[in-house]
């Protein structure tokens, strides 16, 4: 019974580790998104040079980078 606690133990360790990490991860790419955020709002906000960076985004297919241009479009208008 000593080991079968012990593996009990190791795998709740484990298993805390493994919840850590993903939260980590949401929260690094939280962060990403509000830098990109920042980044994109101080794009100048003349509409022309917004849609041409959706569109070099676009050939490079970042979708996170084309949805945030997009919804900044919508707010615009």
């Amino acid at each position: 019974t000593w080991n079968n606690k012990r593996y009990n133990k190791d795998a709740l360790i484990r298993a805390k580790n493994y919840v850590s990490l993903i939260l980590l991860e949401k929260r690094k790419k939280c962060a990403h998104q509000s830098k990109l955020h920042k980044k994109l709002m101080s794009i100048s906000s003349d509409r022309s040079t917004i849609l041409g960076a959706a569109l070099n985004t676009k050939s490079q297919g970042n979708p996170l980078i084309r949805n945030e241009i997009k919804n900044n479009l919508m707010l615009e208008q």
